[in-house]
């Protein structure tokens, strides 16, 4: 069950340990700009005059609530990758601090564009020491 949920353990893999969490993370910043961009885009875009009466029309749209619900799922997938990076941490021999700015990106869904940028960059700072 262990290996369902958080995967192989780095030594039992047969490609490089990081490369696939930091894809998620790219893919998944990707899909978080996104989103946010479609609810920005419904709340300015809503006929209603006032603040309120956007914002409370907006909460009955079908298009807000599977906005939330992809929110809700990445972030929860986010905080098992976070996990997942923390455990492959200490086999990395450099960019310690892009993996720990990764990390929080992907806890801190706003700023997700920026996570884009940290993402490749640590795509390139993937080298594994094995034991």
């Amino acid at each position: 069950m262990k290996d369902f949920i958080l995967g192989k353990p780095p030594i039992r893999r047969k490609y490089l340990p990081k490369v696939i969490e930091h894809l998620y993370s790219l893919f998944s910043a990707i899909i978080f700009s996104v989103n946010l961009i479609l609810l920005i885009v419904l709340f300015i875009f809503d006929n209603n005059k006032t603040i309120a009466d956007k914002f409370f029309n907006l909460l009955n749209k079908t298009e807000f609530r599977l906005i939330i619900a992809i929110f809700v799922f990445i972030f929860l997938a986010n905080i098992l990758y976070s996990i997942i990076l923390f455990i492959i941490l200490p086999k990395t021999e450099q960019g310690h601090l892009l993996v720990y700015l990764e990390i929080t990106f992907l806890i801190l869904f706003v700023l997700s564009p920026f996570n884009i940028l940290v993402s490749f960059a640590c795509l390139k700072y993937n080298e594994i020491v094995f034991e």
